[in-house]
């Protein structure tokens, strides 16, 4: 045999056709390779799809629905798999990308009726806009001009407040002939101005001192909105002084009388020479300092600086001690800044006086407390609020805040249904029932005005033969009880309440000096002889007296020639 016999028998051995079908290929072609080349055009190998139609890495069937084609065919070309409903026909009119028909709702099978659907880009027609009525690039405001500002009355850069006087009207905005500026009641004075009559001679025709003048006139003197009300004890008053009831323990300050410079002059030299030396002259001190007004004391510190370039009150702490100095300088404080101390003294340290808060919250009316709030602040740099929030607690907190809030009412006029109203929410709150609703309690009496407290407290006598005292003692115990009888003591009779304080500093043994200097300091020029009559009718016992004999030495005298007013 010769070699091309050989090479075609080895050519016919090594040919694909020859290798049994399912069998694994002969050992001369490497692993992996596969015999496209010998398989005839769209021959299947082992029933699967050949290659050439299946690009490399794309799933198998997306683009072949499975009932409607035949397996083993090629996909349509012609059909889009997005637009083809299932199981319906293709659409030989809708060439693949092209939109559907605008008019055709979704899911629904094509028109055959409508041929040359419109392309993908053509614009849809009007009716099918949003918003029809709307035409378009119409402004939302007809009657404004495209392109100009808003309001052509006011351009917008122009600030209507600070440019524009208190009481008058911006450019083009006339008021009412008869509207009162903004904030202002009609009929009524501007804000934190008191309503005044005319002078005699004046016309009733022009508007009184303090009044907006008619709108054909031209606003005169008018005061700014931001100006500060002047007072003899706070120069800063932020909220409006509204007179309290005749029963206010503090009443509102008045005008006072000028003070005589000469006499404080002469008052600051005796204080020197008292503290001059190697000695100090106490009776001297105590004449003049318990003799004078509290504003003759204050401007005792400005005379002293004026003359000696000294400070009087660093003075007087070298050369007094005890609680004769805390006496002493207690009376050359300003009401408003001593209650400011002696709230900061309760509060600073282990533990709260809860006692003292008591006594001072309880018992000032609204314009006080406003005063207290704003020079508190101005002495710590905190406000009282939260200093209250941080000593104390549970129900006693929220009561207290409360009347820290200073929004009592200030009703002088009690209405007789609704005081009887509020009494029987009272008794249902507490003697009726099994245990008590405290926060009625709250509400109510820390709420209700002096005369509306007034009147409570005598329905509840006539229909449940006691007071609300006695109601409050069967219901209460502790700080509480104490607060809320506190502030109907307070407004019953303001003397027997203070009488009773200082009956409770100078009973038992020991003195409550704190306590008792505060009440005959703070109510030195208001009513002492009042809380001196009421406590010899409640203890049978002069009060002066009651003070001699509980305390001693200078002290004493100064406390004595205190309550002897």
């Amino acid at each position: 045999m010769s070699n091309n016999d050989n090479s075609d028998k080895n050519k016919q051995q090594n040919a694909y056709p020859q290798q049994p079908y399912g069998q694994a290929p002969y050992p001369q072609q490497p692993y992996g390779q596969q015999p496209y080349p010998q398989q005839p055009y769209q021959q299947q190998p082992y029933g699967q799809q050949p290659y050439p139609q299946q690009p490399y890495g794309q799933q198998p069937y997306p683009q072949q629905p499975y009932p409607q084609q035949p397996y083993g065919q090629p996909p349509n070309p012609q059909q889009p798999y997005p637009q083809q409903p299932y199981g319906q026909p293709p659409n030989p009119q809708q060439t693949y990308g092209q939109s559907p028909n605008p008019q055709q709702t979704y899911g629904q099978p094509p028109n055959p009726q409508q041929p040359n659907q419109p392309q993908t880009n053509q614009q849809q027609p009007y009716p099918q806009q949003p918003y029809p009525q709307q035409p378009y690039q119409q402004q939302p405001y007809p009657q404004q001009p495209y392109g100009q500002p808003p309001y052509p009355q006011q351009p917008y850069p122009q600030q209507p407040y600070p440019q524009q006087p208190y009481g008058q009207s911006p450019p083009g905005q006339n008021p009412p002939p008869n509207q009162p500026p903004y904030g202002q009641q009609p009929n009524q004075p501007p804000y934190s101005q008191p309503p005044t009559q005319p002078p005699t001679g004046q016309s009733p025709s022009q508007p009184p001192t303090g009044q907006n003048p008619p709108p054909s006139q031209p606003p005169q003197n008018i005061k700014p909105a931001n100006a500060q009300t002047q007072n003899p004890v706070n120069p800063v008053v932020p909220y409006p002084q509204i007179p309290p009831p005749a029963t206010n323990p503090i009443p509102m300050p008045k005008q006072l009388p000028p003070i005589d410079q000469k006499r404080v002059d002469e008052d600051a030299a005796a204080l020197r020479k008292a503290m001059k030396g190697f000695g100090t002259d106490e009776k001297a001190i105590i004449q003049i300092v318990a003799n004078r007004t509290n504003r003759e004391r204050l401007a005792m510190i400005e005379s002293f600086k004026r003359q000696f370039k000294r400070d009087l009150l660093k003075d007087l702490k070298s050369e007094l001690s005890g609680h004769f100095e805390d006496a002493v300088l207690a009376l050359f404080k300003e009401p408003v800044e001593y209650d400011c101390y002696s709230l900061k003294k309760a509060m600073k340290g282990a533990g709260t006086n809860e006692d003292t808060l008591i006594e001072i919250l309880a018992t000032r009316p609204n314009y006080y407390i406003n005063q207290i709030k704003q020079k508190y602040k101005e002495m710590y740099n905190k406000t009282l609020e939260q200093d209250l929030c941080s000593e104390l607690s549970g129900d006693l907190k929220k009561v207290i805040l409360t009347l820290a809030s200073a929004f009592r009412s200030e009703n002088p006029n009690a209405d007789i249904t609704d005081c009887t109203n509020k009494v029987d929410q009272l008794y249902k709150a507490g003697e009726k029932r099994l245990g008590t609703d405290e926060k009625v309690f709250y509400d109510i009496l820390t709420k209700a005005s002096p005369a509306e407290i007034i009147m409570m407290n005598k329905i509840y006598k006539q229909k449940y033969n006691h007071d609300l005292l006695k109601a409050i003692d069967n219901e209460f115990s502790g700080d509480l009880k104490k607060l809320l009888k506190t502030i109907i003591q307070v407004t019953l009779d303001p003397p027997e309440y203070y009488a009773s304080r200082v009956h409770y500093a100078v009973k038992g043994l020991g003195t409550k000096d704190t306590l008792l200097i505060r009440i005959l300091v703070t109510r030195d020029e208001i009513d002492m002889p009042q809380i001196k009559e009421a406590y010899k009718r409640l203890y049978k016992k002069d009060m002066v007296k009651a003070i001699e004999d509980d305390t001693s030495g200078d002290y004493k005298r100064l406390l004595v020639e205190l309550a002897s007013h």
